[in-house]
């Protein structure tokens, strides 16, 4: 009776282990930061190398040009915007890279839906770009990570590790308080964040809601249709 008992509770234990990665596949591959081109789903990821990867629906494949950088961003058309390793931002031209006009230097990046780049500066101030120069968002705030939604409105990890949502002429702090390390928007314009206990949270406009499935992880991305990918605590690449 006690062996009958044992193994029924480590089926259990088994099921319930099971049952808390069930949500999440592997991508295979092991990166820095990861985005999704909107349209297409298909996911990117800076590499280990520190190269800068596509995933084909088979497996990863580097972007022509050989470049390499520290945070990536892409359009719904499958772009790429990257922070390179020398903090210059650049524009992935398909068989290789051109820093974008008026140069700059930043430590993250992300991209509306016109195709203009944001980024977090080197010190720390909002900056978009108008397709000749950059020019800082109004309000003066401050951040170490960014996402953009469609129609253009910035959401930042304030220095503070609030979030934060542009309002056009400054900052206000999403409803719910809540403190994060990297945040992404979907196409709704719902924010996700990484929160400061590793999970990952999604904001409905009041509250913040923890995702089902027990992930966890260090940066995070999330397709229009509201599908999270992460870059896991093992640095693995991670598909909801």
């Amino acid at each position: 009776m006690k062996k009958t008992l044992f193994w029924l509770t480590m089926l259990l234990v088994l099921h319930i282990a099971a049952a808390a990665h069930a949500d999440w596949k592997s991508l295979g591959g092991i990166g820095k930061d990861v985005a999704v081109s909107g349209g297409i789903s298909t996911a990117w990821t800076i590499g280990s190398d520190l190269g800068i990867y596509f995933h084909n629906g088979g497996g990863w494949q580097q972007y022509p040009g050989g470049g390499k950088g520290y945070a990536i961003a892409v359009t719904s058309h499958g772009t790429p915007f990257v922070i390179g390793t020398d903090n210059g931002i650049y524009k992935g031209t398909g068989n290789g890279w051109t820093q974008l006009p008026g140069g700059g230097r930043g430590k993250d990046i992300a991209v509306d839906g016109r195709g203009n780049a944001w980024v977090i500066g080197m010190d720390d101030g909002i900056y978009y770009h108008n397709g000749s120069t950059w020019t800082q968002y109004p309000g003066s705030g401050k951040g170490f990570a960014i996402a953009v939604s469609h129609n253009g409105t910035p959401f930042v990890i304030g220095t503070d590790n609030g979030i934060y949502k542009g309002t056009g002429s400054g900052w206000v702090q999403l409803p719910g308080g809540g403190k994060g390390k990297d945040i992404a928007v979907d196409g709704r314009g719902n924010a996700w964040v990484i929160g400061m206990d590793d999970a990952i949270y999604y904001h409905n406009g009041s509250v913040w809601t923890q995702l089902p499935g027990g992930g966890r992880g260090h940066r995070i991305t999330v397709s229009h249709t509201g599908v999270p990918l992460v870059i896991g605590m093992d640095n693995a690449i991670w598909r909801y």
